[in-house]
């Protein structure tokens, strides 16, 4: 009798005290965890569409056909880097500090692409050919996107190193190829 009344005390104690201090910090990391994917899911959505808007920057600049469908592109470009940078700042907040460096930098050189493209677009009109600048740095950002798009797609229980390591080597590497072709017209 003395083993069952110890048996079902013990249970009783340890079934309170796992509902009353373990189960509350569980689900704050729970809940944690679902808006950061959710924010990441997010941020995938915009890199698609913005890296489909630079790609539609680059045909059309390639094929001359820019000057019909430039004011649409570069709203979309514009709204679509400004939410990304948006995204890519909410998702900082909720990462590791030590990626919030990274993603920094990322953003910042995602605006830096963008303002290029732009600078560029306006200087397109009827009686010039499209600046050979444009599509190298649509081909810049669509590259950027692509590799961004790739680390957050990978090992997910390694989301900050990947992002930390993955993201920096490779954007990096993009930064020096980017300096060889401009260097090289």
């Amino acid at each position: 009798m003395q083993t069952v009344l110890i048996s079902v005390l013990t249970s009783a104690l340890v079934t309170l005290l796992i509902e009353y201090f373990a189960k509350p910090s569980l689900e704050v990391r729970k809940d944690r965890l679902l808006a950061r994917a959710r924010v990441q899911r997010e941020c995938l959505v915009t890199i698609e569409l913005l890296s489909t808007t630079a790609g539609n920057i680059r045909a059309h600049g390639e094929s001359h056909q820019l000057l019909e469908v430039k004011e649409i592109l570069a709203k979309e470009l514009d709204e679509q880097s400004i939410e990304l940078i948006r995204q890519l700042t909410h998702l900082g907040v909720q990462m590791p500090k030590s990626v919030r460096p990274t993603l920094d930098w990322v953003s910042e050189y995602v605006d830096r692409l963008r303002l290029s493209i732009r600078r560029e677009m306006d200087e397109v009109d009827a009686a010039e050919d499209v600046p050979p600048r444009l599509i190298l740095d649509a081909r810049f950002l669509v590259d950027c996107l692509t590799r961004i798009t790739v680390v957050f797609t990978g090992l997910p229980r390694w989301i900050p190193f990947r992002i930390r390591f993955g993201a920096q080597y490779a954007l990096e590497d993009l930064l020096e190829i980017e300096e060889k072709f401009r260097a090289e017209r």
